[in-house]
C-alpha cells in the first residue's frame, strides 16, 4: 500500500492545486519529510501497478502510469531465466521489474552512462532487494565499439542525457563505451532480451551486436525507444532505417499496432528478417 504520508501530499496537492503558491510553499517542506522518513528503505510506489521501491527525490520523474505498452510487452514476455540487456536504464525502474520477472534464475544487465543516473539506479536496487548476482549495474554506453566517447548531460531534465555526436566539445564528460558483443561474450552466454533507450545511438548498439543478433537470430527479443529526431545527429538519414536494419538482418514494427513506425519516442519490435 502507498505511504500515509505520501497518500496525505497527494491529497493535499489535488485540494490546494499544484501549482498554487501554497502547495509551492509546502512541497520542500513535504520533500524533506519524504526524505527523512524514506531516504534510505525508499518510498513505496506503485508503476503501471507493480510495487517497488524508489528515491522519493525522484518520484516526479517515474510516473505511476508510464509506458504501458512496453511494460506489458516486457512483463508478458520474460520468462523466469531470461538474461536480459537494459540499456539506457536511467533510474533502473525497468531493471528493477525485469529481475523480478526474470527470477533468481535470471540476470539483468543494466547499463547506464550517466553518473546521478547511476547513481539513483544503485540506490533503486538496494531499495528492491536486488544484488550484483541479479542486476549486474555498469556505469557504461553502450555502442559500435569499445572505447570512450563524450557524454552530453541536462540538469533539469536527465531522461534526455546522451552520446555526444560529432562535436565531442559539447560533452560535460567522458564515458566508456562496450558493446552488446562483447559484454554477451564476457558472460558466456547471449541475451535473452535487448531493451534500449540511447536516444539516437539506436544503429550505433545494433551494430556492436552484430555477433550476437546473428547467432541468437529468433531468439533474442529486442525492443527499442527510437529517436528519429536524433538519428541526423549521428549522420543517419531516417529514410534509410530500413535499409540499415536490413542489412543487420532486421526488419521493424512497431510495439503498438495502430501507431506509426519511427515516431519520436516510439517503441520498436526488431525481429530477425
Amino acid at each position: 500500500m502507498m505511504p500515509a504520508l505520501s497518500d496525505f501530499g497527494t491529497a493535499v496537492g489535488h485540494r490546494l492545486g499544484r501549482g498554487g503558491v501554497a502547495v509551492g510553499l509546502l512541497r520542500p517542506m513535504y520533500a524533506g519529510c519524504l526524505r527523512a522518513v524514506y531516504g534510505r528503505q525508499g518510498l513505496p510506489w506503485r508503476l503501471n501497478g507493480e510495487e517497488l521501491r524508489i528515491d522519493p527525490d525522484v518520484r516526479r520523474f517515474i510516473p505511476q502510469e508510464n509506458e504501458r505498452p512496453l511494460f506489458d510487452y516486457l512483463r508478458d514476455g520474460i520468462r523466469p531465466g531470461d538474461v536480459v540487456f537494459d540499456i539506457g536504464a536511467f533510474l533502473g525502474t525497468y531493471a528493477v521489474m525485469e529481475a523480478r520477472w526474470a527470477g533468481a534464475g535470471g540476470r539483468v544487465v543494466a547499463f547506464e552512462p550517466t553518473p546521478w543516473s547511476f547513481g539513483v539506479l544503485s540506490r533503486h536496487l538496494r531499495m528492491n532487494g536486488f544484488g550484483p548476482d541479479r542486476v549486474d549495474a555498469r556505469r557504461v554506453a553502450v555502442g559500435a565499439r569499445a572505447g570512450r566517447q563524450g557524454l552530453v548531460t541536462f540538469e533539469d531534465e536527465p531522461y534526455r542525457n546522451m552520446i555526444a555526436a560529432d562535436d565531442p566539445a559539447q560533452a560535460a564528460t567522458g564515458v566508456e563505451t562496450v558493446t552488446v558483443d562483447d559484454v554477451a561474450r564476457q558472460l558466456g552466454r547471449t541475451p535473452d532480451w535487448i531493451r534500449m533507450d540511447v536516444q539516437g545511438l539506436e544503429f550505433d548498439v545494433l551494430e556492436g551486436a552484430r555477433r550476437v543478433l546473428d547467432e541468437a537470430r529468433g531468439h533474442v527479443r529486442v525492443v527499442a525507444e527510437m529517436h528519429p529526431e536524433q538519428w541526423p545527429d549521428f549522420g543517419i538519414d531516417p529514410r534509410d532505417a530500413h535499409d540499415r536494419l536490413a542489412a543487420l538482418g532486421l526488419r521493424a514494427r512497431p510495439l503498438t499496432a495502430a501507431e506509426p513506425l519511427f515516431t519520436e519516442s516510439g517503441h520498436a519490435i526488431l525481429e530477425p528478417l
